[in-house]
């Protein structure tokens, strides 16, 4: 389940990179000031509501909480399976080494 390498996340989904490069600057600053992820979570989709809708005075949907919690529940999802396998690939090569094996060399 890899993104093509020559196509981004965003570019597949159609958002531009510079969409992309301030969102990723904002949520920065948002981790700093915020307390929780949920307030994070929460102020992004408001900054996105005006942005797509204009100024006003926005309530956040069950429908727009569950679609922020799914992607951030994706995003877990793929770190820990991308820790696990880093984890695993480190543990086999010291395993490797402390047998006298080159992990370059070895067989499948």
């Amino acid at each position: 389940m890899e993104q093509a390498q020559s196509t981004s996340i965003n570019e597949a989904m159609g958002i531009s990179k510079e969409w992309k490069i301030l969102t990723d600057a904002r949520i920065e600053e948002l981790v700093e000031t915020k307390e929780t992820i949920s307030e994070v979570l929460e102020a992004e989709i408001l900054t996105i509501k005006e942005e797509e809708f204009g100024t006003g005075s926005y309530e956040l949907t069950p429908y727009e909480r569950k679609i922020a919690l799914a992607g951030f529940m994706i995003a877990q999802e793929i770190h820990t399976r991308q820790m696990k396998a880093a984890a695993a690939e480190a543990m086999l090569g010291l395993l490797a080494s402390k047998l006298g094996i080159d992990p370059g060399t070895a067989e499948d």
